[in-house]
């Protein structure tokens, strides 16, 4: 059997000063209720392409009834990767993913790694629902413990099984914690872990957890939370946080979740960033009409609403009708500007602005994604607000619905209403 990793509660912080005084946080993994149930969709054998993806198991209990073996990939572009590299799947679709997801291969293990989990489930001869998890990755289910379902279909204890992870070269050998639960059809694989760990600064001492994004600790998703037992901050890799006065740029968390890099930088408010506070990261590109704009360079003196926003997303078709078209048309001639950033085609969306009564410049950024990878929209409608001076003053939820319109009355009090939404 393969090793696992115990967890303690909280690690002994380490530090590693380089060249750029970067520091290193070494955190321990541990089995605990996660804040909310986050797992991966777990899939079947079904006769597509996607089967070379996962092993053929062995030692299925030849007494139980109903038994159907599932998998959940804990890193999908590596199963991609080997299947191709075994020659199970054609170039074709190995490289449209990866084009796809602007990824290079060679992100991945040449050599194959175990990275699917493997669970067997069906009916006990005693009539109990029951499970088999294949802790030690060796595809053979004979030599596991049988462990069961509770009422509610959801397994009563967390089970740490053997995966490996791919970073920098290296081959990571890992343990994660999850725990099988049935909702409706579906059999979701839940992850019931963290990874804990301390950093005292010259402010003071801060408790540092991170918990893992599905299946792993995906850098663009993974929540990392700092906490001095008054304030809990929480950040993504690529962020700046600010501890006891000192900012730190948040470097990078190693796919096992053990290890975080973080930066000293005394200047990071004039570096770009996503977040309140900063200065957006600049980009140049093409609107529907054409028109090269800079931003935010072009916009400089004007408050600017970013909008990361796509055609085929209800909600953003929503704010536009019933918030972006009256605030355009109300406090464009005070100093207000709109650029919508659309994940869609720019021949749709020249079809479709005209209808939408869209009269704010648009950029399309299909199909490259390359402006909302800089920005690492996960979802849309994503809102940014730009004040004259060239910094973010708020995002997201603080700029939807009626809340826009509090702001923008807020920064131009003089100017009344329009009564005629833009584009009438």
């Amino acid at each position: 059997m393969k090793p696992v990793f115990p967890g303690t509660l909280l690690c002994v912080l380490l530090f590693v000063c380089c060249g750029s005084r970067q520091r290193t946080l070494h955190l321990d993994k541990t089995s605990g209720p996660p804040e909310r149930r986050m797992g991966v969709y777990m899939s079947t054998r079904d006769g597509s392409a996607f089967d070379a993806f996962y092993p053929a198991v062995r030692g299925l209990p030849a007494a139980w009834r109903d038994v159907t073996v599932y998998y959940a990939e804990n890193d999908f572009a590596q199963l991609l990767y080997q299947s191709y590299r075994r020659g199970e799947i054609d170039e074709k679709l190995c490289m449209g993913y990866f084009n796809a997801w602007g990824r290079d291969t060679s992100s991945c293990s040449a050599r194959p790694i175990r990275a699917v989990t493997t669970l067997a489930a069906g009916v006990t001869p005693e009539g109990r629902f029951a499970y088999l998890l294949d802790t030690d990755g060796d595809d053979d289910l004979a030599d596991e413990t049988v462990r069961y379902f509770g009422a509610d279909s959801i397994a009563c204890e967390a089970t740490a099984v053997y995966i490996e992870r791919y970073s920098r070269g290296v081959v990571l050998p890992d343990s994660t914690y999850v725990y099988p639960a049935f909702e409706a059809s579906d059999v979701l694989l839940c992850c019931d872990e963290r990874c804990s760990g301390e950093i005292e600064t010259s402010g003071g001492r801060y408790a540092v957890t991170t918990a893992p994004f599905g299946g792993g600790y995906p850098s663009d998703n993974v929540e990392i939370s700092f906490s001095n037992g008054d304030t809990t901050l929480q950040h993504r890799v690529g962020e700046f946080v600010l501890l006891g006065g000192d900012y730190y740029h948040i470097d990078s968390l190693r796919p096992d979740g053990r290890e975080l890099l973080l930066t000293p930088t005394p200047d990071a408010l004039d570096r770009p960033s996503a977040q309140v506070g900063f200065r957006p990261i600049p980009f140049e590109a093409a609107t529907t009409e054409g028109r090269i704009v800079r931003f935010p360079e072009d916009f400089r003196g004007r408050y600017v609403l970013l909008d990361f926003w796509s055609l085929r997303c209800p909600p953003c078709l929503q704010e536009i009708r019933e918030s972006y078209l009256q605030a355009y048309a109300t406090y464009h001639a005070a100093g207000f500007e709109i650029l919508g950033v659309a994940s869609d085609p720019k021949e749709r969306l020249q079809k479709r602005l005209p209808e939408l009564r869209i009269a704010w410049p648009v950029v399309a950024d299909n199909p490259e994604g390359r402006i909302c990878r800089m920005y690492r929209i996960g979802a849309y409608p994503t809102l940014f607000l730009i004040d004259p001076e060239g910094r973010i003053v708020a995002q997201n939820e603080e700029l939807r619905g009626a809340r826009l319109g509090e702001w923008l009355r807020r920064i131009y009090p003089e100017t009344e209403p329009s009564s005629q939404p833009a584009g009438e």
